[in-house]
């Protein structure tokens, strides 16, 4: 990726590195609404689908139709982070993992200081928005000059979501002035909205992941004040980017690992699908019907109750509503997925972990999937040599063991030992000052990984 310093350049939006160069090099031309688009970078760069462009947005006149649905949706909901404050700690999550991440915590902490946790209400103020849309059209121009055949729909989505976050994260810490900000996403656009709020009201944050770490545009950055990341190779890989400051280690509190003594290489395996485009997940399913006879399917909770994903489903497979952590616990032979947190989960297990072949070239984002611990497809006719090769590791207790030393490299603790840890921590945290910087921005200072 190319140094973010220099002037302004023309790239193409068509690809992935296209627009996250475009992006870093508007941030770092430190124009106005520069903020927005720090908020918005990780989420637009996931959700980016090539080739999308929306057309332009006139800069002078009246607002156009997605400025005014961004307004109406922040005034008659409280769309953006679930918000609990737990005495002067603000606990902020969006999403189902998320939320099994903190809610133990939270429990924890509220029990450990004798209150009760309040659900927070927060509407972003009429005079917030507008001043946010306001900035986006400065920002336009100055995305224009770099994406010259328009700003992809994800980017400009993305973009009209850190407005609402915005002001409504400035409202939330003015109304509830919390002592500590504590959040399960560093690349949500509403979790950096209000990183970037707390920051200018020198509030400190403090980052819990809800997903074992990856290497990614979207992921590889910790723009908090403090971090509890899961386990001691976690620690390596941010302090090989240039994290500064102290990185503690609390586990994951929101697995809880009952290790199966056996496990059947007759049963169903299971496949993890995660949210990918339809039409690649209809490939996956193909790929994975073909290898395996029985299978049992646990779409990711983004997944569950869509109907164009359940239509994928052949009739012969069961179909697991919970959390995937529960088939763990009983005697399935391997577990079949795609970059997935689950690879972690099922390897903590001592059960074999399949990496579907990616349209892309490349190792997987999760740093966990890495042969040999895990069997990684170069093509989809691969994935009945893997399937075979895991039911065979599922009768080797050996192999399994290695699985589960590896997985504890990434996450030393988990269940009631990580709650445990991670509300000590948090109370540490509460009671330091905050630094003034956070431990690694790489939308502002890139480490220059790429």
């Amino acid at each position: 990726m190319s140094d973010p310093g220099l002037p302004v350049e023309c790239t193409s939006a068509d690809g992935l590195e296209g627009v996250a160069d475009a992006l870093l090099r508007t941030i770092a031309s430190d124009g106005r609404g520069r903020d927005l688009l720090w908020s918005a970078a990780p989420t637009a760069l996931l959700d980016h689908a090539r080739g999308s462009v929306a057309p332009p947005e006139r800069v002078r006149g009246r607002a156009a139709r997605p400025t005014i649905a961004t307004w109406l949706a922040a005034l008659a909901t409280t769309r953006g982070s679930s918000l609990i404050t737990v005495d002067d700690v603000l606990f902020a999550y969006e999403g189902a993992n998320p939320q099994a991440t903190l809610a133990p915590v939270i429990h924890s902490t509220a029990q450990a200081r004798g209150v009760a946790p309040v659900v927070r209400a927060v509407r972003p103020a009429l005079s917030l928005l507008i001043a946010g849309t306001r900035d986006l059209r400065y920002l336009r121009v100055a995305l224009h000059q770099s994406l010259p055949d328009g700003v992809p729909q994800a980017v400009e989505r993305a973009l009209q979501a850190a407005v609402r976050a915005r002001a409504r994260a400035e409202v939330a810490l003015d109304s509830i002035a919390p002592r500590l900000v504590v959040l399960a996403s560093q690349h949500s656009t509403s979790s950096r909205a209000l990183i970037q709020a707390a920051r200018s009201r020198q509030i400190p944050t403090a980052y819990l992941p809800h997903a074992p770490v990856a290497n990614t545009y979207q992921y590889r950055d910790l723009p908090t004040d403090f971090a509890g990341l899961r386990g001691p190779r976690e620690v390596e890989f941010y302090q090989s980017l240039g994290a500064r400051g102290a990185l503690s280690v609390v586990g994951n509190p929101q697995a809880h690992v009952v290790f199966p003594p056996h496990l059947n290489p007759e049963a169903a395996v299971i496949f993890a699908p995660r949210p990918q485009p339809v039409a690649e997940v209809r490939e996956q399913v193909a790929a994975v019907d073909a290898a395996a006879p029985a299978v049992v399917v646990s779409p990711h909770p983004r997944m569950r109750h869509q109907q164009h994903y359940a239509d994928l489903w052949p009739a012969h497979w069961v179909v697991h509503d919970g959390w995937t952590a529960e088939l763990l616990r009983g005697d399935h032979p391997c577990v079949i997925q795609r970059s997935s947190g689950v690879a972690w989960e099922a390897m903590a297990h001592g059960v074999p972990v399949i990496e579907l072949a990616s349209p892309t070239a490349g190792d997987p984002s999760y740093l966990v999937i890495r042969e040999p611990y895990a069997r990684l497809c170069a093509s989809n006719t691969d994935l009945p040599t893997a399937v075979a090769h895991a039911r065979q590791s599922a009768a080797d207790p050996l192999a399994r063991q290695q699985l589960v030393a590896w997985a504890q490299e990434w996450c030393a603790v988990s269940g009631n030992e990580s709650v445990a840890r991670a509300t000590e921590w948090i109370e540490r945290c509460a009671s330091t000052p905050s630094p003034g910087e956070p431990l690694l921005d790489y939308w502002v200072q890139p480490s220059g990984v790429t």
